[in-house]
């Protein structure tokens, strides 16, 4: 007698199709797992190289500027001083930079010295007014307040600072009026002080405090492709001078701040904002 083998698909359908699911799911996490190192893979790959650009253009920018001069016919007061330069694959650089030394530094130096009162003094003045933002007071950068670019309220609060006694607003509308046609010079600036009344005792201190030639500037850097469109923006505060004329400047340019530029811009406020006081 012959028995005959009886199948049994219920079991055997199931289970392939479990082995099969069990595969496709463990595919499905490899591949998963695959493209989520590549993505972070091609992220730090990316963040890599985003650094090293920034560095690169904020070096280049550092070693440019300190072999350069700015161009005497171009006033410092509320104007932007730039230049251009062509890079490799039809790319251009171009730099643009204001005087940020405007502002009175609130210095935390628990030290007592003449100029450190002064300076406290003025941003005491600047707060009780309620003018606190980067446009009166800065919290880094060399203590002399650039004459070229300071607001008008700067100026008065610099100049009552130094000499209580003096006429502040005179001082401050004289810089203003002066400095609208060509950079202020030593002697004008020595008119400005008789003129609002400030002590003789008191000039050398003033001129201690204020400076001629900027030493703080907003930077931006822009890199543009052959169409003369932006692909990479940078910027931020560096500390340096740039002497008018020709030839190399002798002076040494350090990065404060430097980084990628806010979507609203890092200087677009900040020129706006300038122009604005410096009229």
């Amino acid at each position: 007698m012959t028995r005959k083998r009886t199948r049994q698909p219920g079991f055997v359908l199931p289970l392939v199709m479990i082995l099969a699911l069990v595969a496709g799911v463990a595919m499905v996490i490899l591949f998963t797992r695959r493209g989520a190192s590549m993505i972070y893979a091609n992220r730090q790959s990316d963040n890599y190289v985003s650094h090293h650009f920034q560095s690169g253009l904020r070096d280049t920018v550092t070693v440019v500027l300190q072999v350069s001069r700015r161009n005497r016919d171009v006033p410092l007061a509320g104007g932007i001083v730039a230049f251009d330069m062509a890079l490799d694959d039809g790319l251009t650089l171009k730099v643009r930079m204001l005087d940020a030394g405007g502002s009175v530094v609130a210095s935390a130096d628990p030290k007592d010295s003449i100029r450190l009162n002064v300076l406290r003094a003025a941003a005491v003045r600047l707060m009780e007014q309620g003018l606190t933002d980067e446009r009166y007071i800065r919290a880094s950068g060399p203590p002399r307040v650039s004459i070229h670019n300071a607001p008008r309220p700067v100026l008065a609060a610099l100049a009552e600072a130094v000499d209580p006694s003096c006429d502040a607003d005179a001082f401050a509308t004289a810089v203003v009026d002066a400095r609208t046609t060509a950079d202020i010079t030593t002697p004008q600036f020595r008119t400005i002080l008789s003129t609002a009344q400030v002590k003789p005792e008191n000039t050398e201190l003033f001129e201690a405090m204020i400076s001629l030639e900027p030493q703080l500037w907003w930077i931006q850097a822009t890199v543009f492709d052959r169409n003369d469109k932006a692909i990479f923006d940078q910027g931020g505060i560096m500390q340096g001078g740039l002497k008018p004329g020709v030839g190399a400047s002798s002076s040494a340019w350090v990065p404060i701040i430097w980084g990628p530029v806010p979507k609203e811009g890092l200087l677009g406020f900040r020129f706006a904002a300038a122009d604005a006081a410096a009229r």
